[in-house]
Formats: structure tokens, C-alpha cells, sequence
């Protein structure tokens, strides 16, 4: 019997092995490197000296990094409270009044945008954005009598461009997880409020809504971890510009590490990222945890 027991337990770690030793590999060991290295001046054209908290301290000094910190901000209120209600809103009409092959259909199109890569369709609405008069966009508006914007010449329009095509990708992943959600609700709890009088926005806020605050804190908590890690769009579509108008924090990082070269700077800006996902991953969870 001992030896079944040892044998049983040496295929569990043979089989887990692999998988181990790429997460030690390729996840925990170098975020273990990178914390490491914020506390040094890493860089490809010098050797590796410790300098304590030089990288930190610089940090509280670099304007850059101010904007960055506000634009990531930003991006994160804006988009987590529009993405969850919308996705949700949307999941909620599909799964009353739409169970049919309308529904599938608006699903699978509103879903299309998450199949794709962030990149490419940066590149897309880059071309949509366009500030010439003849641009999808402005064009559209014309029909309206407003004149041509600069979208992504201007800050504020910039940021806001960046926010509409996060949303317009965000929702359709979302949707998705608010639609099983919904669907696995039992049927007989809407039946039974139907009974007794309740229309559908009634058994929405009454019956559907208190029973997906399990979901609703899985996609808050997804949705800010990507909001606050938000690069591609800003990469593909305005390069972080006008000047420092939508340079969010990942691109910060990403200019520290691979254009200056400053890696060391660029893990301890990573570092500090990874402590603001933390602290509001920490938050929602409790918030969430208080009203249940």
C-alpha cells in the first residue's frame, strides 16, 4: 500500500513538473529578476551596480511618470464603469428578449473585436480617426455639419479615442461572461417574480443583478488589471503622443526600458505598477466582500 502511495505521488509530480517548471521559468523567477533589478542601474551598455532606491526616488521626480500615472487613471475610471455596464446592460436584453439567432448573431459580432489583436485594430481606428476631412470618422460628422477633427493630434480627443476602441473591444468579452451568467440563473426565480407581477426591469434590478455580484467582481477586477496594463492601443495609435497625452504607464516602461535602455528605472516603474494593481485589486475585492 506504501508503495502504490509513493508511486502515486511520484506521477503527480512527474506530470506537474512541466508546467512547474515553466512558471518558475518564464513567470516566477523573473518577476523575482525584476524586482531585483529596480534596485540596480541595469542597462544593455553598462554592468549591473546596486544604487538602493535611486530608481524609486527618481520616480517622484520624473514628470513623465506623473502624466503617465494620470493618463493610466484616467483610462482605469473611464473605462471599468462604462465597460461593466454596458457589457452587463447588453447581456441582459440578449438574455430576455433575444434567445434566438438575432441574439447569437449580435453576441458573435460585438465578440469579433476581442478575437483580434489589439495592435491591428489600433491600426485600424488609426486610419478611421484620421484628421483629414475625408477621414470615416469626420466624415460622418460632416453629414451632421461638425466640422473635421484632429482626434489623435489633440490630447484630450486622443485620450478619448484610446477609451472608445478599449470599450468597443472590452464589451464583447464581457457580454459574454454576463450572458452564461445570467443564463445559469434558474429560471423558475423569474418565473415566480413574473407571477407576482414584476416586469422585466424590475426582475433585472430585483432578481438577475443581486445574483451576478459574483461575476460583477470577477470582471471589475479583470477589466482594471487590463486597464491599468493598457499598451497597444497607445503604441498603434498615437505612439503615447500628442507630447505626453496618452502615455500610459506600460508605455512609460516600455520607452524607459527599451528606447533609453534603463532597465533597472523601467523595473522599478514596473514594480510600482504591479503594487497599484495589487492596492486596486485589494480594494474592489473588499468593497465587494462588505456588500455581501
Amino acid at each position: 500500500m506504501k508503495k502504490k502511495k509513493l508511486k502515486d505521488l511520484f506521477t503527480g509530480y512527474a506530470f506537474s513538473a512541466p508546467s512547474t517548471l515553466l512558471l518558475l521559468t518564464f513567470l516566477i523567477i523573473p518577476i523575482f529578476m525584476v524586482f531585483y533589478f529596480s534596485f540596480t542601474n541595469y542597462s544593455a551598455k553598462q554592468n549591473v551596480d546596486w544604487v538602493g532606491l535611486r530608481n524609486y526616488l527618481r520616480i517622484l521626480k520624473d514628470p513623465a511618470v506623473r502624466y503617465a500615472l494620470k493618463n493610466t487613471l484616467l483610462f482605469v475610471l473611464v473605462q471599468v464603469p462604462l465597460v461593466t455596464v454596458l457589457s452587463l446592460a447588453v447581456a441582459g436584453i440578449l438574455a430576455q428578449q433575444h434567445r434566438n439567432r438575432f441574439g447569437s448573431f449580435v453576441r458573435s459580432a460585438l465578440f469579433v473585436p476581442v478575437v483580434c489583436s489589439l495592435t491591428l485594430l489600433g491600426s485600424v481606428w488609426y486610419y478611421l480617426f484620421s484628421s483629414d476631412p475625408s477621414g470615416v470618422v469626420n466624415t460622418v460628422l460632416s453629414w451632421f455639419g461638425i466640422a473635421a477633427v484632429d482626434w489623435l493630434g489633440q490630447g484630450n480627443t486622443a485620450m478619448a479615442a484610446l477609451c472608445f476602441v478599449n470599450i468597443v473591444r472590452s464589451v464583447g468579452y464581457f457580454l459574454v461572461i454576463y450572458y452564461a451568467a445570467i443564463m445559469d440563473i434558474p429560471r423558475s426565480y423569474l418565473e415566480a417574480a413574473e407571477v407576482d407581477g414584476a416586469n422585466r426591469i424590475q426582475q433585472f434590478f430585483h432578481i438577475i443583478l443581486p445574483n451576478l455580484k459574483g461575476t460583477t467582481n470577477f470582471v471589475v477586477v479583470i477589466n482594471t488589471i487590463w486597464a491599468f496594463q493598457s499598451f497597444d492601443l497607445a503604441y498603434s495609435m498615437t505612439r503615447g503622443g500628442p507630447g505626453y497625452g496618452t502615455t500610459t504607464m506600460i508605455y512609460r516602461i516600455y520607452q524607459e526600458g527599451f528606447w533609453n535602455w534603463k532597465m533597472g528605472y523601467a523595473c522599478a516603474l514596473a514594480v510600482m505598477l504591479f503594487l497599484m494593481i495589487l492596492t486596486a485589486s485589494g480594494i474592489i475585492k473588499r468593497i465587494f466582500r462588505a456588500d455581501s
